[in-house]
């Protein structure tokens, strides 16, 4: 049996090189993940799967990478933030002016859509 390090688990990095028909005179470099983590778990760059709930908890899970704490963006509020208080900036007259809030969200997968209730499980 192959040892688990000679798989071809986890990211790799492959060079497409004159593809016919997609790219003329260009190589291109992806990153593809393979991997045999459950839908639940999280595919660390070297292949081993920990609990999607782990990732991005501050604790590295992945123990040879790291990657579970990788492209983690926490939010941290001053101690003057006040939740129940939208961010206001005020101009020159004292006029509030409103505040422009963009939201990124990357789905990885839709786990389970339930039409009758009008919501989706998500990762």
């Amino acid at each position: 049996m192959a040892p688990f390090d000679g798989l071809l688990f986890g990211k790799s990095e492959f060079v497409f090189e004159e593809d016919v028909g997609c790219t003329k005179d260009v190589n291109i470099t992806e990153s593809i993940v393979m991997t045999t983590c459950t839908d639940d778990e999280f595919t660390c760059e070297d292949g081993f799967c920990v609990s999607m709930a782990d990732r991005c908890n501050k604790i590295i899970d992945c123990p040879k990478d790291s990657s579970d704490e990788d492209n983690c963006h926490m939010i941290n509020f001053d101690r003057t933030y006040k939740k129940e208080f939208a961010p206001a900036r005020i101009d020159e007259n004292k006029n509030i002016i409103k505040t422009t809030i963009v939201v990124s969200v990357d789905l990885v997968t839709i786990l389970k859509i339930d039409e009758v209730d009008s919501n989706f499980s998500c990762q």
